[in-house]
């Protein structure tokens, strides 16, 4: 005999479907809180069926005899045992039933199920397109900090690799002039710049 929560499965399945970590637990704490006195319920129906279904063949004196002998065999080994899981419900198995869930209920369970794939399925897309450009990724990696993700190559300027190398060879930019002050410094002997150039002091 086997006790069905068709009502309290949909609602397994629903909490459980909640992509937030911290919303998935309280809302499985809230499954369990509701769920409690449903199963307690059940559990009270599930003993009162095991035993007719124990004494069904013992009610005799003779059905008796007969029980004492097998309970007798299996007493090292048989446990009473209550298996509170998610498994499949074979054909031929005599179940008790909650009822089936309302449609509300099934479809709520159903848009669950499939925001909680789309949510996966967007995460592995992001995985797998990292997996794709891992130069991209080690470049972003290399020109950001740990902190505040600001970049740590060109923070000041912000510009390109171009654009410093035109502005270097643009007459009309500072960065023109500055690199001609700087050549004309290195090659005058009489400027600190040509001797540290050249190692000198």
């Amino acid at each position: 005999m086997a006790t069905v929560f068709e009502s309290l499965s949909e609602g397994l399945y629903t909490a459980f479907f909640e992509p937030d970590p911290q919303q998935r637990v309280a809302a499985l704490d809230a499954w369990v809180d509701h769920s409690t006195s449903v199963i307690q319920q059940a559990v009270l129906e599930e003993l009162r069926a095991h035993l007719e279904w124990l004494l069904e063949t013992r009610q005799t004196p003779e059905g008796w005899e007969s029980g004492v002998y097998k309970f007798r065999r299996i007493l090292e080994d048989y446990r009473l045992v209550m298996d509170i899981k998610l498994r499949k419900i074979e054909s031929k198995e005599k179940v008790l039933s909650d009822g089936p869930p309302s449609p509300e209920e099934k479809a709520r369970t159903f848009n669950a199920a499939e925001k909680a794939i789309a949510y996966v399925e967007e995460l592995k897309a992001k995985e797998d397109s990292g997996r794709a450009n891992p130069s991209k990724n080690a470049m972003e990696s290399a020109t950001t900090s740990g902190g505040g993700g600001k970049p740590l190559i060109g923070r000041t300027s912000g510009n390109s690799p171009n654009d410093n190398r035109s502005n270097s060879m643009n007459p009309n930019n500072r960065a023109s002039r500055a690199a001609a002050n700087n050549r004309s410094n290195q090659m005058n002997p009489n400027n600190a710049s040509y001797r540290a150039s050249r190692g000198r002091r």
